[in-house]
């Protein structure tokens, strides 16, 4: 089984089409990657950033991911799905996002009018959200 590697916005619709073939017996192996390299969509809001140094490694080359997408298009990796790898320069990571939090179910529709308090206490009660690339 070969890896589809997603981006962020697609990794929602991605674990749905993932849940639909489970249901038909057949099995999607998922990953999202989340990668820091000088890209088109990049190079203009990040210029600065993600200039290339003058001499040594160039931690912002798109080449840097590539030894990830091979391995994860790998005949190896065909058992790891689900998860979000990041990878910056030399760096890679598995990120540990989209886990369940608590939990307040009103047993009904909620009414816009009450949910202010209830989703205050639940991000009170939640781990600070962990900085995205740029921030």
């Amino acid at each position: 089984m070969r890896s589809v590697i997603v981006t962020g916005a697609a990794q929602g619709l991605g674990r749905a089409h993932a849940l639909a073939l489970a249901e038909a017996g057949a099995r999607l192996v998922l990953n999202d990657l989340d990668a820091a390299a000088l890209t088109a969509m990049t190079e203009t809001v990040f210029a600065d950033a993600m200039r290339a140094p003058g001499t040594g490694f160039d931690a912002m080359a798109p080449e840097n991911v590539s030894p990830l997408v091979v391995w994860l298009a790998g005949a190896d990796s065909g058992d790891v799905t689900g998860r979000v790898f990041e990878v910056s320069g030399g760096a890679i990571s598995v990120a540990d996002g989209w886990q369940h939090g608590e939990t307040r179910d009103a047993g009904r529709r909620w009414h816009p009018d009450e949910l202010g308090p209830v989703v205050r206490e639940l991000l009170s009660r939640a781990p600070a959200p962990a900085a995205v690339y740029g921030a």
